[in-house]
C-alpha cells in the first residue's frame, strides 16, 4: 500500500523554494457531461476557487469615504468591471474608476484617488456585481494531476455553465510523474527496512508522514539536479542549494520520523529520474 499521495507530498514540498503565479478569473465552461480545465499546471494543493456570476441585478451600497483611506463595501469578491460609482442617492454624477476612485476587486473595498472629484467625507452611491463562490466536494471536484474541475451531481452551479476559476501554479517542475515515482522510491526503501511486525500492509500515522518526508527529500534532489543541464545564472544556482537544503531536511525528518518503525541501516536518500 502507498502510505502517502501526490497531493500531499506537492503540498509539502512546493511554497518554500519555487515561484509562484497567481491566475485570477480564467473563464471555462463545466457541465454534467464536460469537465472544465484550466490552461497552466501544475496547479498548487487547496489554492483553488471557482466562482459564477448568478445574480443579474446588482448589488447597491452607499458608502462614505474619508480620505485616501480603504473602505470594505461588501465582504465578497467583485466582479471585475461591474462597479459604477455616483454622488449621493440622487446619482446625479458619476465618477470614473482610477481617476476619482481605485477599488480592490479581490477584496470588496473602495478608496478615494488623490485629486478625486470625490469629496473626503462624502456618501456615494456604489452599484456593484459580486461573483457566487462555490464549494469544492459539494458542487465540484479537482483533479489537481490534470487541472480538471468536475461537475457534481446537486451542485448549485447550472448545467451547463460558464465559470471563472482562481488558482496558483508552481513554476517548480514538480510533475505529477516526478512526484509518483519519488513516492515508489522513498515507500521501497521503507519496507525494505521495516521490523516486525510491521510491515507495507500496516497504517500509522507516523508512517505516513514518514513517507511524505521521505518522497520530499528524493524529490527536492531530483529537481536540485534539473538545473544542471540548463543555463547557469545566480538565480537556477540558488534554487539548487534551496532544493539540497530541503532534500538534507526532509531526509533527516523523515529518519526520525520512522525510527520506531526501522532496522539500523546506512541513511542514504538516490534520485528521483524523470522520463524523458
Amino acid at each position: 500500500m502507498a502510505w502517502t499521495t501526490v497531493e500531499n507530498v506537492r503540498l509539502h514540498l512546493i511554497g518554500p523554494v519555487s515561484p509562484v503565479r497567481t491566475i485570477r478569473n480564467e473563464w471555462a465552461m463545466i457541465s454534467s457531461e464536460s469537465n472544465a480545465t484550466v490552461s497552466v499546471l501544475p496547479i498548487r494543493v487547496d489554492s483553488v476557487r471557482v466562482k459564477g456570476i448568478l445574480q443579474a441585478i446588482p448589488a447597491i451600497r452607499a458608502v462614505t469615504l474619508d480620505g485616501e483611506g480603504w473602505t470594505q463595501f461588501t465582504s465578497e469578491q467583485v466582479i471585475p468591471g461591474s462597479v459604477a460609482v455616483f454622488d449621493g442617492e440622487y446619482l446625479h454624477n458619476m465618477f470614473a474608476e482610477g481617476i476619482d476612485f481605485i477599488i480592490d476587486y479581490e477584496n470588496g473595498r473602495i478608496r478615494r484617488e488623490a485629486g478625486s472629484q470625490i469629496n473626503s467625507g462624502s456618501t456615494v452611491t456604489v452599484f456593484y456585481g459580486n461573483f457566487q463562490v462555490f464549494e469544492t466536494g459539494v458542487d465540484y471536484d479537482i483533479e489537481y494531476g490534470s487541472g480538471r474541475i468536475i461537475w457534481l451531481s446537486g451542485s448549485r452551479i447550472p448545467d451547463p455553465y460558464f465559470i471563472a476559476i482562481d488558482y496558483d501554479v508552481s513554476d517548480s517542475g514538480a510533475t505529477d510523474e516526478l512526484l509518483s515515482q519519488s513516492i515508489l522510491e522513498a515507500e521501497a526503501k521503507i519496507t525494505a527496512r521495516l521490523t516486525p511486525p510491521y510491515t507495507a500492509q500496516s497504517t500509522h500515522a507516523l508512517l505516513t508522514v514518514g513517507s511524505t518526508e521521505l518522497s520530499c527529500a528524493v524529490a527536492a534532489q531530483a529537481l536540485a539536479s534539473k538545473p544542471l543541464g540548463m543555463s547557469r545564472d545566480t538565480a537556477s544556482d540558488d534554487r539548487t542549494k534551496r532544493w539540497m537544503e530541503l532534500a538534507t531536511k526532509f531526509e533527516a525528518d523523515a529518519w526520525k520520523t520512522l525510527e520506531p518503525f526501522l532496522r539500523k541501516a546506512t541513511r542514504h536518500v538516490g534520485y528521483a529520474k524523470k522520463n524523458g
